[in-house]
């Protein structure tokens, strides 16, 4: 693919972290069983920022943060929580 070694370990990392953002979740959404209302999934679909927002603070990982915010998001633009589209990133 072309990425040198510090991109693959950020990937690598952001890997391990990409849901620490369920941290800022309340356990009783997390653990709830049957289908989430409307406004549950827009909460839980904002998981992805708030561990980035947990993150970012911290100086060794603040270059993985975006990897985190987006790594719902899909290339047809139906991801979350932006819906970002295409070559966005190329």
């Amino acid at each position: 693919m072309g990425l040198n070694n510090q991109q693959v370990e950020q990937i690598r990392v952001a890997g391990l972290l990409h849901d620490v953002g369920t941290l800022s979740i309340p356990s009783d959404l997390i653990n709830k069983v049957g289908q989430l209302t409307d406004g549950e999934r827009e909460l839980m679909n904002q998981h992805s920022v708030l561990g980035a927002q947990l993150l970012r603070p911290i100086r060794a990982l603040r270059d993985i943060c975006e990897i985190l915010e987006n790594h719902h998001e899909r290339w047809d633009g139906t991801g979350y929580p932006r819906g970002l589209k295409a070559n966005r990133y190329l």
